[in-house]
């Protein structure tokens, strides 16, 4: 059974009253994970609510800064079977009104629950379309903008094409006598007799809007959180707040708008050796979050693909041109075997491979330097409640290899002052992977003869893939959980297994 039709056929055992109060229309979606379930709820039964929803290891989030209302909880259920995020939206009281503000109150939670019935399909508690209908109408005024007004004003309001496409889809539920007797419990009398009116029209013009408009706001004048003025000063300056918000995000910070765990923000790491998996995983866990809401960020810590400062960047993007000339000159000679480096290289036999070495090293020193930042940005993130998803992670365990310490090797290759002294502030540098380190790093377990076939074309050595397989075995992030996966397991197999161990973590 759905976990949702699990959960609400819970709340009927115990008695406690529920129902999806809005948006029926689309319940194939919301069965589906793409919206959201909201769902009004008996507010006299909140700790039994509390635990049902605990029973079926729900877990709570809260909003970070914007669009908190009294009343109004999210909870995210876990489908165990299919890796699915649902979204809980639970209703205390019937909150509604302009975005991020939800200024009114409506007072009609007992005939909501009430008269509601049981959808044919997905055997849960709905709100009776004649309820619906008229929850729609209402909730379509509230959350109204000045535009609208002026428009109507003018003759030239028009009903967004998402209302009327639900309005039209309840005018053919609903009952008119049937009707006539919910508005007269919902509103006054000549209201009633007003609103029957308006809503056997097929569509809302811009009189209707305007005669809508005058009713409903006198009918809940008394039901407001703040006025009118304060609600529309807020709206807007949360919707530029979240607009700077999002240019923030462009520009690399890591802020938050979305939603966070209650139990707080995480950093979660992927290592494993080429063709583990770990960039498409990394991609895949952020995808997963960011479509329930959940407040997250993707981060690559490496020197190979993703987000680097300019100095690297520019040395990375000459890098590929020239590994991509070489590759096709050693494709037409039949070899594609790497070859070893020398011991130590001298200036004065060979200028150009110094040269290149040494630009590397500063490369390397260039991504130690970015890799605290963006340790140092993840901490701060954590702490606010956001989860990050990393793809690699440094750590001084080992040296040369898997994201550790590299300049020294540089520094002992070329024979170079310089890049001593620049190894050893590599080496402080990445100290602050003591400090901050990882929630839990799970460790993407393949063997070299696996990892050879999904990179066929990265590398033919062996002994090389081998090599760095056991040395991705040995890495212990002591401070971190370490969750050894099977990841020459089908894929959607290990996909699942994370999902469930953070979820499990939340």
């Amino acid at each position: 059974m759905h976990i949702i039709k699990s959960i609400c056929h819970k709340f009927e055992e115990r008695n406690i009253k529920y129902c999806h109060f809005k948006s029926n229309q689309h319940l194939d979606e919301s069965f589906n994970g793409d919206t959201d379930f909201d769902i009004l709820i008996d507010h006299n039964k909140k700790t039994e609510v509390d635990i049902v929803l605990s029973q079926f290891d729900c877990k709570r989030f809260t909003p970070v800064g914007i669009g908190i209302y009294p009343g109004v909880e999210d909870w995210y259920a876990f489908d165990p079977v299919t890796g699915k995020m649902f979204h809980i939206h639970l209703h205390y009281q019937l909150a509604t009104g302009k975005q991020y503000v939800k200024e009114y109150i409506l007072p009609w939670n007992e005939i909501v629950l009430n008269n509601a019935v049981k959808d044919e399909k997905y055997n849960i508690y709905i709100s009776h379309p004649n309820v619906e209908i008229i929850l729609l109408i209402t909730r379509m005024i509230v959350k109204s903008k000045l535009r609208d007004s002026i428009k109507a004003k003018i003759g030239l309001y028009n009903t967004h094409s998402s209302l009327q496409t639900e309005y039209e889809y309840l005018k053919n539920k609903i009952d008119i006598e049937d009707l006539n007797n919910y508005l007269s419990s919902m509103y006054s009398p000549k209201e009633a007799i007003l609103l029957l009116e308006i809503i056997n029209n097929n569509i809302i013009t811009s009189q209707n809007f305007k005669k809508l408009s005058k009713i409903v706001r006198k009918s809940f004048r008394d039901d407001k959180r703040m006025g009118s003025l304060k609600a529309f000063s807020l709206a807007n300056f949360y919707k530029l707040f979240r607009i700077y918000r999002r240019i923030e995000r462009k520009l690399g910070k890591f802020n938050m708008f979305r939603k966070a765990t209650v139990s707080g923000g995480k950093i979660i790491c992927f290592i494993g050796v080429d063709g583990s998996g770990k960039s498409t995983l990394t991609t895949e866990i952020n995808r997963w979050l960011r479509k329930g809401k959940v407040e997250n960020t993707k981060v690559y810590m490496g020197s190979g693909d993703g987000k680097k400062s300019l100095f690297p960047k520019i040395i990375g993007t000459m890098r590929k041109k020239q590994q991509k000339r070489k590759n096709m000159k050693t494709q037409s000679l039949g070899d594609n075997k790497p070859k070893k480096e020398n011991i130590s290289i001298l200036f004065t036999k060979d200028p150009l491979k110094y040269i290149k070495n040494y630009i590397k090293a500063l490369e390397m020193y260039s991504i130690a330097k970015s890799n605290r930042k963006k340790i140092i940005k993840m901490h701060a993130y954590r702490l606010n409640g956001g989860v990050s998803i990393v793809d690699r992670y440094p750590q001084l365990e080992q040296v040369g290899i898997n994201d550790g310490l590299k300049l020294k090797e540089y520094a002992d290759k070329l024979n170079s002052k310089i890049l001593r002294r620049l190894a050893i502030r590599e080496k402080n540098i990445l100290q602050i992977v003591n400090d901050i380190y990882p929630d839990f790093v799970f460790r993407l377990n393949i063997s070299a003869e696996v990892s050879l076939q999904r990179k066929p074309d990265e590398n033919t050595d062996y002994d090389y893939f081998n090599k760095k397989a056991q040395l991705v075995k040995a890495l212990k992030y002591s401070n971190s959980v370490l969750y050894d996966i099977d990841a020459e397991k089908d894929y959607d197999k290990v996909l699942l297994e994370i999902k469930k161990i953070i979820w499990n973590n939340f």
